[in-house]
């Protein structure tokens, strides 16, 4: 048995590094897509369109999973999944603007945090539905002529507590213990405020994201008791990305922790009494872009090796290989290196990574990145299997 695992584990390695060569061939054969110190980012469009059908199988088929238009690498790719099934996510004017040329208004999500009156009055007039994220805003809301047909969702958070110790704060939401009484008091005077949605973290996993669905249940129920409506709860990105694994967490699997966990829910959902919305814009895109980029100098710095190149990602990756500028795997003695990227030596892409030797134009291939990358204005190309065979879509082309 230990044989047949061995022989599995290396052939899988090879087919990593043989698809891994065949697209830095293609990348090297294309005209001005990798030149010296410029960064290409690959998206595996197989993993993305993968994790979009595992939405509809695990979901109510009556769901809005609203895509994150901030954690698409590539706008181009929201067509392409939307398919009269997704909506968007917006968080900004300019992302309101985009939805609108895309989508009808009932299937964009107005979002985010810190917003001004202006903005707000903005998502009102464009019909779109809203989360609103503080007290603040509902006050302003209710100050403006109500939009007719959209039902808006006040963002909560609940159970901090439930926040691990190294991921940051929340920076939206209304208190669900501090401002009870106050959220009581809305449902009962704001007729389009008929929802509640949900203000978590990807990154929190599945065990605080049930508790934390649980708790958002079990105020709908309060709401409700005290004799406001309910309608729709709005779950947010929802999928759990563990930031020390290649992959997303599984949907189904956190499915069926909910139905152990809350199963009022999707009972609920069944019965007709609430429709379910997502935000699911980081699991669905999340450890799906690759970067590639070439080195652009070497040296050694107070005893360390250094290696110096164009890419600038806002975390380091789980995976680095370096490549020749073929595109073949560099081999050699390998020692501990430092990757530096455009942020400089106080944000190095990795530190002490054990890597073969490197030299000026080496390939560079960063992978598992839980924050989607769009890294800038440069190239960035759609990735999709063929069987054995590969091709590249392009979604931006270079500037």
């Amino acid at each position: 048995m230990g044989h047949t695992g061995s022989s599995l584990s290396r052939a899988t390695r090879a087919a990593q590094l043989q698809r891994r060569q065949d697209l830095l061939a293609a990348l090297c054969a294309t005209p001005g897509a990798l030149d010296a110190h410029d960064t290409v980012v690959l998206v595996d469009l197989d993993a993305v369109e993968a994790r979009a059908q595992e939405l509809w199988r695990c979901f109510p088929y009556s769901t809005l999973h609203a895509l994150r238009r901030g954690a698409c690498p590539a706008p181009g790719l929201l067509s392409a999944l939307e398919a009269g099934r997704f909506g968007q996510r917006v968080d900004d004017p300019a992302e309101l603007a985009a939805a609108q040329a895309q989508l009808p208004a009932d299937r964009i999500v107005g979002a985010g945090a810190g917003r001004t009156e202006a903005q707000l009055r903005a998502l009102v007039e464009a019909g779109v539905q809203i989360n609103v994220d503080s007290l603040q805003e509902l006050r302003w809301l209710e100050a403006l002529p109500a939009a007719a047909g959209p039902l808006h969702c006040l963002t909560v958070h609940v159970g901090w507590d439930l926040r691990p110790a190294l991921q940051p704060p929340l920076v939206e939401g209304v208190d669900a213990s501090a401002d009870l009484a106050a959220i009581l008091s809305a449902f009962k005077k704001r007729g389009a405020l008929r929802g509640l949605a949900l203000a978590a973290h990807p990154a929190w996993g599945a065990d605080a994201l049930c508790a934390a669905v649980s708790s958002l249940v079990a105020l709908a129920l309060q709401i409700e008791a005290a004799g406001g409506r309910v309608q729709l709860l709005d779950l947010g990105d929802l999928l759990p990305v563990a930031l020390a694994e290649p992959e997303p967490a599984p949907v189904q699997a956190l499915i069926d922790k909910l139905a152990v966990v809350c199963p009022e829910l999707m009972l609920g959902v069944l019965k007709g009494r609430w429709t379910l919305r997502t935000g699911v814009g980081a699991g669905v895109f999340a450890r799906a872009t690759a970067v590639i980029t070439r080195v652009g100098s070497t040296r050694r710095v107070g005893g360390r090796s250094r290696a110096w190149c164009g890419a600038a990602l806002p975390e380091d990756a789980v995976e680095v290989h370096v490549h020749t500028p073929e595109g073949l795997l560099k081999r050699g003695a390998h020692a501990h290196w430092d990757l530096i990227g455009a942020l400089g030596p106080s944000a190095p892409l990795a530190e002490a990574r054990y890597l073969p030797p490197m030299a000026p134009g080496d390939l560079l291939w960063l992978r598992g990145l839980a924050v989607p990358c769009a890294q800038g204005r440069g190239p960035i190309f759609g990735v999709r299997s063929h069987g054995e065979a590969l091709s590249l879509i392009s979604l931006r082309p270079a500037p």
